[in-house]
């Protein structure tokens, strides 16, 4: 069976597609291989299943080629599945990579910044440079995938050296008798393994998911409990303490994006654009530039409210009460988008994993609005004894509290127990605030 190549692009970049094919082509031709691509329903078949199918090609690939930009990036498949995936290929030597960026984009975001791109330069992407040097560029890609096709697979090396290494004699012929029986459980056990990974990438968390069809925007159940709420380790000393949320919630799976806000006012009535995001064109980045009073009437709207300051740290901490951050005790920039990512603005949501609930974006990208008033000495007055069932917050004070960290914060304020105020003409700015929903809708 020829080797295949698995060449991953978004549909927007078709063009990008279609310029790099005829060098693919002619390539493929010489060495042996097949290609592999989505070709808008074509490659497969009517009533086929498409994910499954793309898992699949993904799964027989020897190599990848992935045309990256900013559409390739805000592709939920792309990012949730195929990426992982490859990456994964790729760093346990059994697929190699190759990617290319095509325009600018947030490639560090989502890992690609540990591996070197394949042609061109991510700061000098193809869509800056003359055609005569994209073909040259485009012929090199071809050559380096040529040359790569040609070395025999990681696991033929192994077998072969077995082999060498232990031969088996000609005179245990008996032994074919249970051939079969190796060779189904061999099978099972392979079957076992796709499907978990399979599983593990489509399905991370298992979390149970419904969409509000009033704002289009996905809800994750929140199971209620008890968990330790609270930093405990800041300058103010404030206690950390327990909490009892006594019933289960829908929380937006992400920010609120600028899609949904948009369904909510008309376009003369949308906040003002950021200077990172002009016309309000990245339809998939948190909305910012909305108060208090709008979000929380967004939500409404929506059929729902803003979160509680504890629903809202319940949430974040995924279940993982004991970590730093919902991820674990260390952060980098491949785990969130704050000051270290260096991107200076926001970044599409899901762009990072998810928490242990399925939750996307609880640390960084925006800070995020909650129901409850800020004041300083308002978890001192909470029992210590017993945890605090459902804490509304305090009645009444100047400024709301915020949570999350953002783009601009340092790590610290990415923590989940992290409790920082919005304060009009000091920081946070209005343009890295944004803020999601809880759903009142009936239990799962």
């Amino acid at each position: 069976m020829p080797k295949q190549v698995f060449i991953s692009y978004a549909r927007e970049d078709r063009v990008w597609l279609n310029e790099l094919l005829p060098y693919l082509r002619a390539t493929a031709r010489k060495e042996g291989f097949d290609l592999w691509w989505d070709r808008d329903g074509g490659s497969l078949g009517t009533g086929d299943k498409w994910a499954d199918k793309i898992l699949e090609a993904m799964a027989a690939s020897h190599a990848s080629v992935l045309l990256v930009s900013q559409n390739f990036l805000d592709s939920d498949f792309i990012a949730n599945t195929e990426l992982p995936f490859l990456l994964r290929k790729h760093a346990e030597g059994r697929a190699r990579m190759f990617w290319v960026p095509v325009t600018a984009s947030s490639y560090r975001a989502f890992g690609l910044g540990e591996y070197q791109c394949a042609i061109g330069d991510p700061e000098r992407p193809l869509d800056v440079i003359s055609p005569p040097e994209r073909n040259r560029l485009w012929l090199e890609l071809s050559e380096e995938l040529a040359s790569s096709i040609r070395k025999p697979a990681g696991g033929a090396v192994i077998a072969k050296l077995a082999q060498t290494l232990d031969p088996v004699p000609e005179k245990k012929k008996p032994r074919r008798r249970w051939a079969w029986v190796g060779a189904l459980l061999g099978a099972l056990v392979c079957a076992l393994i796709a499907n978990l990974i399979v599983n593990s990438i489509l399905s991370p968390h298992r979390p149970i998911i419904r969409t509000n069809l009033t704002d289009g925007q996905r809800y994750v159940w929140i199971a209620p409990r008890t968990f330790w709420m609270g930093p405990g380790d800041t300058p103010t000393k404030e206690p950390r303490h327990q909490v009892l949320i006594t019933k289960g919630f829908w929380l937006g799976e992400t920010p609120v994006t600028v899609a949904a806000y948009s369904r909510f006012v008309s376009p003369q009535h949308m906040p003002a654009a950021p200077s990172f995001n002009v016309g309000w064109a990245a339809k998939n980045h948190p909305v910012v530039n909305v108060g208090w009073d709008d979000a929380q009437a967004y939500c409404g709207w929506a059929g729902g409210e803003l979160p509680t300051e504890a629903q809202w740290e319940l949430a974040a901490r995924g279940g993982k009460d004991s970590l730093k951050y919902p991820w674990g005790n260390d952060i980098a920039p491949g785990n969130a988008n704050y000051i270290e990512s260096k991107l200076n603005c926001t970044s599409s949501v899901k762009s990072y994993r998810a928490n242990a609930y399925g939750l996307y974006d609880m640390a960084g990208n925006v800070w995020e609005w909650v129901e409850d008033f800020y004041t300083l000495d308002y978890c001192a007055t909470l029992p210590t004894d017993a945890p605090a069932r459902d804490p509304p917050g305090p009645k009444s004070a100047d400024v709301h509290v915020v949570r999350g960290g953002s783009f601009r914060s340092t790590a610290w304020f990415l923590r989940p127990n992290c409790r920082f105020r919005y304060v009009p003409h000091a920081q946070p700015d209005p343009d890295e605030i944004g803020f999601r929903c809880v759903w009142i809708e009936s239990a799962p």
